[in-house]
């Protein structure tokens, strides 16, 4: 199913920060009977981008030179934008060294969202949690078949990850936990993704940390697809779930190696009709991309533009399908008259 495509790629390009967050969040906010189940570890949601994805192990490369591009306005402004990732291993900490000078030479560091200091605040976590919680007496299996339910449940219970209390919130926190336990049977985790490493460097040099989105808004979003786009999704993830792990290894590398061509398909805005799918599934699909892609990029092209007449220098990272395509920064600021040039770390 092609849908399993659109969501395991855009792993690597474009996924929320803010996912990374959910099922700890669930369980420190939640009742004192919650702290009996151990929490899901924290990795991140996927999104839906265009491509097929080959499922064949790839070599670990020696390579790390991932996307980067300097922006420069006609008044002399600048500003670097770096495609980042949510998830890594151990090569990101050498990406990271790699492009410290770079960042150090910014005024600013600009990230989707600070889920460092999210993570410190609790009544943030509070806050958020609440726009997924069901407040009309209903629980999420009012919401999802009772096939579907049974098969998270077991899913979740398998890894140690299920809490009872997660009956309590919407088929959107229920999709980003089988997400973050397929990618924590990964060889990737959160604790190496690189917003995380670049937001503690910032924090221990000083530097000022700007939020591009904001956690609120990033839940918001994730809750405001409907219950049949979740179904679709859930029943995506476990047709193709044994796929996963390979199919982020591939994936991670072409990120790792700046590997544009292939990432650029993988963000690809054109639409290929999937049979597997019904009309108003590919609805459901279309409105999915135009909230987590065109909308949010718009979004982030006005924010990097303020950056650049404010007069500060901001390395700007956000996930790597926000940069490519028809719909990203670097076409959006060169079709409005800034100099984009991609340079090496």
């Amino acid at each position: 199913m092609k849908i399993f495509s659109k969501a395991i790629s855009a792993v690597i390009a474009a996924c929320l920060s803010v996912s990374m967050l959910i099922s700890g969040c669930v369980v420190e906010t939640g009742s004192p009977s919650s702290a009996e189940t151990t929490a899901a570890q924290t990795t991140e949601s996927t999104t839906l981008a265009e491509t097929t994805v080959d499922t064949t192990t790839q070599p670990k490369s020696d390579r790390q030179e991932p996307l980067m591009w300097k922006v420069t306005g006609n008044d002399g402004s600048t500003m670097y934008l770096f495609g980042t990732i949510h998830i890594g291993d151990e090569r990101n900490k050498q990406i990271m060294e790699n492009i410290t000078s770079k960042v150090d030479e910014c005024d600013a560091l600009a990230v989707e969202c600070d889920t460092v200091a999210y993570q410190n605040d609790f009544q943030a976590m509070v806050n958020s949690l609440s726009y997924m919680m069901y407040l009309d007496g209903t629980t999420v299996r009012d919401h999802l078949d009772a096939e579907q339910y049974e098969k998270c449940e077991e899913y979740l219970s398998k890894r140690n990850l299920y809490n009872k209390m997660y009956d309590m919130y919407h088929p959107s926190l229920w999709y980003q936990l089988l997400q973050q336990a397929a990618v924590a049977d990964s060889p990737y985790d959160s604790d190496n993704a690189m917003d995380t490493m670049l937001i503690n460097h910032a924090n221990d040099n000083g530097k000022t940390v700007l939020e591009v989105e904001s956690v609120d808004a990033q839940y918001k979003m994730l809750d405001s697809f409907s219950d049949e786009l979740y179904s679709l999704l859930i029943d995506a993830f476990f047709e193709n779930e044994s796929k996963y792990s390979e199919s982020l290894t591939e994936l991670y590398e072409a990120w790792l190696v700046g590997d544009e061509e292939k990432l650029a398909k993988l963000v690809s805005s054109e639409e290929e009709e999937d049979e597997e799918l019904t009309k108003e599934q590919e609805k459901l699909v279309e409105e999915y991309n135009e909230k987590m892609y065109t909308e949010r990029n718009l979004g982030m092209v006005e924010k990097a533009q303020e950056y650049l007449k404010g007069g500060q220098t901001v390395f700007f990272a956000v996930g790597t399908a926000h940069m490519l395509g028809d719909t990203g920064l670097v076409k959006q600021l060169t079709d409005k008259g800034y100099t984009v040039e991609k340079i090496t770390i």
